[in-house]
Formats: structure tokens, sequence, C-alpha cells
């Protein structure tokens, strides 16, 4: 039994490990870096202006008429598909271990046996697991809608072999132009981009009734080697009315003393080896529905969230921004003093407030099949109502570096 839990926790921290590279403070190397390039201690106040979110959608800004110190801005933005923003309640759903037979016959086509791991602290977290190695099959369960998914191939790489560095990267949000992603799935050379249009297909036929209320968008593609061939890993958003869901995670912040998960972060990562076939798959932390919601009329205007991030980050050297864009921001409102409490537990709230998030590339080095968000992308996020800043840029190249 002491294997099996030890097992069982690994699990959870193979399906979870790439979601915990942020935090809510600034890192240490990120206040070394800010003492040498001579940060600002006293920081000017921002006039705030605003704009009508109902004006957001045919907007087009031309940066060049933004003065910045610190950031380099993309010469255009826009914010084309978003007519709505609102403050949302969301919360974890409960009871998704009672689908799990339906869940293995999904995803395998077999009806496997599962077995069940009770955490003795927080029994509201039971989990819920298949590991056959004769079937090459491993999957995961938990009742807030964490489902994570280990089959093929992509199970043997994942536990008995290596997992290659990535060889070629497309962020789609940035590369609206971008007509193929050719990659090799087990021998048959395929367009990652149409791969990518099964996967929102399936999600779409087998996924819309755990997420009736959002879509989802293919945001990162990465082609690696795996074995002769290569493998797909794609991460995939969340979007509400047009707006996505971060897919950034802090972790860790202090409140009264006390330990706590301050922000969270949702998403859909899979891995393919063959063609429209899923062998890997892990949605986040669980599955969120929204419980209610607060239309916003005004937000600041894009001048003035790149003014309150230059007043923050004003002692770091220039950095170029590959991206502006606004997304949902999550954290996490649970109670964090009751001992054993995890923020993810069956319906704790979490809830979405709109930023401006200014994203800055870094490189995919990770070995893992999936994308590593936090790896991938640093940024700078502001509120698009109260204007506070947070930012992780503890792995950022600066300009010219």
């Amino acid at each position: 039994m002491k294997k099996k839990i030890i097992f069982i926790v690994g699990m959870l921290c193979f399906c979870s490990m790439y979601l915990l590279t942020g935090c809510q403070k600034v890192p240490s190397e990120v206040t070394e870096r800010m003492k040498e390039y001579g940060a600002n201690e006293e920081k000017e106040a921002v006039d705030m202006h605003y704009i009508k979110v109902s004006a957001l959608d045919a907007l087009e800004v031309d940066t060049s008429s933004i003065k910045t110190d610190n950031m380099i801005l993309p010469e255009k933005v826009s914010f084309h598909g978003i007519k709505e923003i609102s403050n949302l309640d969301c919360c974890y759903i409960r009871g998704h271990t009672d689908d799990r037979d339906k869940l293995v016959w999904l995803f395998s086509g077999t009806h496997t046996p599962w077995e069940k791991y009770i955490n003795e602290e927080n029994k509201e977290n039971c989990f819920y697991f298949i590991d056959n190695p004769k079937d090459r099959l491993y999957m995961g369960l938990k009742d807030n809608g964490f489902t994570s998914l280990l089959r093929e191939d992509i199970y043997e790489v994942n536990f008995r072999g290596t997992v290659s560095k990535p060889d070629r990267v497309a962020r789609l949000e940035q590369e609206m132009d971008l007509s193929s992603f050719p990659v090799d799935l087990g021998g048959q050379k395929v367009d990652a981009l149409d791969e990518s249009k099964y996967v929102v297909k399936w999600l779409e036929e087998n996924w819309s009734s755990y997420y009736g209320a959002f879509t989802f968008q293919p945001k990162t593609l990465i082609a690696r080697a795996c074995g002769e061939h290569e493998m797909l890993s794609l991460f995939l958003e969340l979007a509400y009315k047009g707006v996505s869901f971060s897919s950034y995670t802090d972790v860790l912040g202090d409140a009264d003393g006390q330990s706590m998960e301050v922000r969270t972060s949702a998403g859909i990562n899979l891995a393919m080896t063959v063609h429209e076939q899923i062998d890997c798959f892990t949605n986040e932390t669980g599955i969120l529905e929204i419980t209610g919601e607060k239309d916003i009329v005004d937000i600041i205007d894009l001048e003035s969230a790149v003014r309150l991030a230059e007043r923050e980050i004003s002692g770091f050297k220039k950095m170029e921004i590959a991206d502006v864009r606004i997304i949902y921001d999550l954290y996490n409102d649970y109670d964090y003093k009751k001992e054993h409490s995890m923020a993810d537990s069956p319906g704790n709230r979490v809830i979405a407030k709109p930023a401006y998030s200014f994203v800055i590339n870094t490189d995919a080095k990770e070995q893992s099949v999936f994308v590593n968000e936090n790896e991938m992308y640093s940024y700078i996020n502001v509120d698009a109502v109260d204007g506070s800043v947070t930012y992780n840029l503890d792995n950022i190249k600066y300009s010219g570096e």
C-alpha cells in the first residue's frame, strides 16, 4: 500500500508539475536584477483613462504614439472578437469521478477497473486512478474535474524513456498568418494545424457537457522527436465570450502570515504520436463552471495599462513584448486558514478578473510531454479595472542580451 500511495502522489506531481513554476512574490533572481538595474523606490502616480468595452472589438492601436522606457511593444495591438467583459464568479465542479467508467471508455475504448485513494487529511480530494503497464494505460480523476491520461507510446515515453527537447514551436495567438506546421506522427506526415482542428472538434463533441460555457482555442504547438518519428504537444486555452482564461500560474503567496495558493490557471494540455489520436491529456487543476457574472462597461485604456506596467518595472532593462492581450486572471477564494485545505477542492470559488497581459516569449527547454506555459511565457498583467500589476519575469532575456 505504501508503494501505491507513493505512486499516486508521484503521478499527481507529474500531472501538475508544469503548473508550479510561477510565484506570486517577485522571485529572488528578479529582485537582484532590479537592484542591478537601479529600481526606483518611489513610483509616480499614473492617471488612468478609460475606454468602453463595447469599443474594443473595433479597436486597433498604433503603439508608436505610446512612449515607453522598458517595454518594446508590438507595432499594432488589437482586441478583435471581444464584445463583452465581466467579473466572473466560478467554482470547481463536484462529482466528476461519478463519470469514471464513461471517461475511461471515451479515452481508451476499454472498461478497466479503477482504484481509489483517499487523502486522510482532506477527504474531499479523493483520487481514482488506473495504472495498467500491460495495456500501457494510466488515467487519474479527481472529483473537482481534474482528468489526466497517458496511453500507448506516450505512456512508454513518460515512464520508460526520456522526452526530447522541443524542435519546433508555433505560438498560434501570435502567428496569425501561419499556413502550416508539418509534423511526423507515426510515420505519417501531417499538418499540426489540422491536428489542432481535430482536437477542438473532439473536445466540442466530448467535453462540452463539462465545459458548456467555454470554447477551446489552440494556443501553443510543440513538435519534438519521439523514437523514429515525432510527438505533437498542444495547449488549448479556455475562452469565455472571446476572452481567454489565464494559462499562467502564480502558486504561493502570504496572507495573515499563512501560505496560500493565490492564483490558478485553466486550459487543456494534450499530446499525440498518432494522427487523430489523443494519447496524453490533462486539464490543469480541474473543471471550472461559471456561477455568476457582472458586466463591466469601462476598462482602463491600453496606454494607461502600459504606464502602470512601466511604473512597476521601472528598474528593469528593456524587454520585448511579443503580444498584448486581454485575459481573465484567476484568483483562488478559499479558506486557506483551515488545516489541510486545498484551493482546488470541489465547490471552491475562483474569481476571474479581466487584465491586460503583456506577454514575453521565452525559450522552450523543458523535456516534458506537455506544453509548459510558465516556461514558455513570462508576463506583466495589469488589472483592467483597478490597475494593479502582477508579473513573472524570472526567466526572460532582455533586449540585446
